[in-house]
C-alpha cells in the first residue's frame, strides 16, 4: 500500500445539519415487519421490549421515541398486535408513536410519590397486554451477552419486570461537534471551554463527552475541568449521539518540534501506522466479508503485539454507541448491508499520546443505496459529497458500498494546532 503522509489539505465542510432526518412511515413499517419475521423464525410468540433513560434504542426502533425518566414496555405479538405500557408522564406519547398500539397505563413506571391512580399488579398489566401461559416470550433489553457460557437466562431488564413475565408464562452531529472543538483548540484554553462544543441542539449524548489535556483522570475526575491546555500536551476529544461517535486524539502542538524530546517520533511510531490501518479498514471492508477477515487485515498492518490494541477493531453502533461486534479473531459472522460500524482501532504505545480518528460508516448494497437516494435525497447528497472528499482529497479508494456517516470520516489532524495539516494516503 502507498505510504501515509502529512500535508496541508482543505478541511471537509462541516455538515451543519440543523435538521433531523425524519424516518418515513414506510421505513417504520419495514422495521416492524423485519422484527415480526425474526420472531416467526425463532418461534417467539411475543416480545417484551424494555426502555429507560439509558437504554431505549430497541424500543424507539419501533415506536420512534424513548420514555426518558420513566420505564416503559412495548409488547409486540407475532400477529402484529402491540401494547405500550407507560407511566404517568408518557401516556400522551402514545398519540405520537410510530407504531399502532393500545396504551396500558401503569403508575408503577412513574417517578416516586407521583399519583398511583389505576394501580395494578404488573402481572395484571402484562395479562391485559395478552401475555398468556404457554407462550414463548422474548425479553429485549439492549445488551447482547457474549460470554462463553449459556447467556439465554441473562436479562438486562429490572428484576421486577422479569419476575412479572416469568410469573405469567412459566451513527454527523458528533463529527461536527468534534471538528468544531478542534477548531477551538488553543494554548491557554481550558478543557471546559473545549468541552462546551461537544453538545449541540439539546441532543442527548450516548457517551461521556471527553475534552482532556495532559494526563487524564487526575484526582479520578472524568469530566472536563478548568485545566488549561499547554503546548505539547496530549489531547483527547470525544462525543457521541444517536447514530455514532466521533473521537480524536493527538497533541496540542503545531509539529513534532513542540513535543518533548522522547515523544518527537510520535508520527512515525504511532500516528502514521495507525492511520495506515484506518485506510486499510476503509478500503477493504465489504459486504459478505467475515469478521475475522477484517480483524486479520488490521492485525497485519498494525500488529497487536507492537501496538497493544485490545478491543475489537470495529463494532456495530446505533442508538447505543457500542451494540456488539462482528469483528473478532475467529468469528465467521459476515458483514451485511445495513450495518452501521465504528472505525474503532485503539493502539497504545508506551511513552506516547494515544491516536484516534474514529467515526462511523454504513454498509449498503445497491438496493439499499437506491432506496436511500429515493426516500432520503438530501441525506444521500451528503453521503456522495463525503465520498468525493475522501477519494479526491485524502486519496482513499473508498468502495461505493461504504457510506460515510459524517464529514469527518478519515480526516485526521494529529497536531491540533496545525489545523490544516492532515494525513493523506500517498
Amino acid at each position: 500500500m502507498s505510504k501515509i503522509t502529512l500535508k496541508k489539505v482543505t478541511a471537509p465542510e462541516k455538515d451543519h445539519e440543523a435538521t433531523i432526518v425524519q424516518l418515513t412511515d414506510e421505513t417504520m413499517t419495514e422495521r416492524k415487519g423485519k422484527v415480526i419475521n425474526a420472531m416467526q423464525n425463532a418461534n417467539v410468540d411475543t416480545l417484551v421490549i424494555y426502555c429507560d433513560v439509558e437504554h431505549g434504542g430497541n424500543f424507539s426502533y419501533l415506536t420512534g421515541f424513548v420514555t426518558r425518566f420513566e420505564e416503559s414496555l412495548l409488547i409486540l405479538h407475532q400477529s402484529g398486535e402491540a401494547f405500550l405500557v407507560l407511566g404517568n408522564e408518557n401516556t400522551k406519547m402514545a398519540n405520537y408513536a410510530r407504531i399502532d398500539a393500545e396504551v396500558i397505563h401503569t403508575p408503577l413506571f412513574s417517578l416516586p410519590d407521583q399519583p398511583m391512580d389505576n394501580e395494578q399488579q404488573l402481572t395484571d398489566v402484562l395479562a391485559a397486554a395478552k401475555i398468556e401461559k404457554g407462550q414463548q416470550v422474548g425479553l429485549v433489553g439492549w445488551k447482547m451477552f457474549t460470554t462463553a457460557g449459556d447467556n439465554r437466562k441473562l436479562y438486562d431488564l429490572p428484576a421486577f419486570i422479569v419476575n412479572g413475565v416469568e410469573t405469567l408464562v412459566g451513527s454527523s452531529l458528533a463529527s461536527d461537534c468534534v471538528l468544531r472543538a478542534i477548531d477551538e483548540v488553543a494554548v491557554g484554553k481550558t478543557e471546559m471551554e473545549i468541552g462546551s462544543h461537544l453538545v449541540k441542539y439539546g441532543q442527548r449524548t450516548n457517551v461521556f463527552p471527553i475534552a482532556a489535556t495532559g494526563e487524564r483522570f487526575e484526582h479520578a475526575v472524568i469530566s472536563p475541568t478548568d485545566k488549561k491546555i499547554k503546548l505539547g500536551d496530549k489531547l483527547s476529544i470525544t462525543t457521541g449521539f444517536k447514530g455514532g461517535l466521533a473521537s480524536r486524539s493527538g497533541y496540542a502542538a503545531a509539529s513534532a518540534q513542540d513535543l518533548p524530546e522522547e515523544q518527537k517520533a510520535y508520527i512515525e511510531k504511532v500516528a502514521a501506522p495507525y492511520y495506515k490501518a484506518v485506510v486499510t479498514w476503509l478500503e477493504n471492508i465489504k459486504i459478505g466479508m467475515q469478521g475475522k477477515a477484517l480483524y486479520a487485515l488490521i492485525e497485519e498492518v498494525l500488529p497487536q503485539a507492537d501496538y497493544h490494541w485490545h478491543l475489537n477493531p470495529g463494532h456495530l453502533t446505533s442508538d447505543e454507541e457500542w451494540m456488539s461486534s462482528p469483528v473478532k479473531k475467529d468469528t465467521t459472522t459476515p458483514l451485511t448491508s445495513g450495518m452501521l460500524l465504528q472505525i474503532d482501532i485503539i493502539p497504545s504505545v508506551a511513552g506516547y499520546a494515544g491516536t484516534s480518528c474514529e467515526n462511523g460508516i454504513a454498509l449498503a448494497d445497491e438496493n439499499l443505496r437506491h432506496a436511500l437516494a429515493e426516500s432520503y435525497p438530501n441525506f444521500w447528497q451528503q453521503i456522495i459529497k463525503r465520498q468525493v472528499y475522501i477519494r479526491a482529497v485524502l486519496n482513499i479508494d473508498l468502495p461505493d458500498e461504504v457510506l460515510p456517516l459524517s464529514s469527518g470520516v478519515a480526516y485526521y489532524t494529529p497536531f491540533f494546532l496545525a489545523k490544516d495539516v492532515a494525513f493523506v494516503k500517498g
